[in-house]
């Protein structure tokens, strides 16, 4: 029984994935653990304080847990059972802000302006995507035929894949989302990807 429990906290710790961000100071960092039961969750670590942020009851699978540039949010994607599910934690208080079902997997990440965006394939050159506030409220859904996020995470481009298309070239910086400022390249019929 002893060697049973002794191993049970050898793997805890094996099986913890960890993803830290250096803050001026000090240390925040997002890990997730798996107890003797199976559990896994979200823990905290923060002035080598260690808190569990998520509490789950039942086994999940943790896709990721990621800091908003900020360091003032944390981003989950989990799934208990399906739909796969975001949820939005606030770290100044440890608290579950939002949770919501996006309806689609694939790509999900911050945004230099602590928003969070959500692409997915919709089929043969097609692509869809969400961009939520820090509170998962969608600030926009559209579609497109090609998109590309910046490196920087600071604007988001969308273009025509196809010659069939006669959408333009938009860039979207995410700092002011809802302009969308139009590129024209002459005689340009398709782009297969923009960096």
């Amino acid at each position: 029984m002893m060697i049973r429990k002794i191993l049970s906290i050898s793997l805890l710790y094996m099986i913890s994935a960890v993803s830290v961000i250096n803050a001026q100071d000090s240390a925040i960092g997002a890990d997730i653990r798996e107890d003797e039961n199976g559990i896994r969750n979200v823990y905290i670590t923060k002035d080598s304080k260690v808190t569990s942020i998520t509490k789950f009851k039942n086994p999940h699978h943790i896709y990721s847990a990621e800091f908003s540039p900020s360091q003032k949010w944390l981003l989950i994607t989990h799934m208990d059972y399906k739909p796969l599910k975001l949820a939005v934690y606030d770290l100044s208080t440890y608290n579950l802000v939002k949770r919501t079902e996006p309806g689609h997997g694939w790509h999900f990440s911050w945004t230099t302006a602590d928003t969070i965006i959500h692409y997915w394939g919709c089929g043969s050159s097609c692509v869809q995507y969400t961009l939520y506030d820090h509170h998962l409220n969608v600030m926009f859904t559209k579609g497109t035929t090609g998109i590309t996020i910046s490196p920087a995470r600071d604007k988001m481009i969308t273009f025509p894949s196809t010659a069939a298309d006669d959408e333009g070239i938009i860039v979207y910086y995410f700092k002011n989302p809802n302009k969308e400022h139009k590129i024209s390249i002459a005689h340009l019929s398709s782009v297969a990807r923009i960096i």
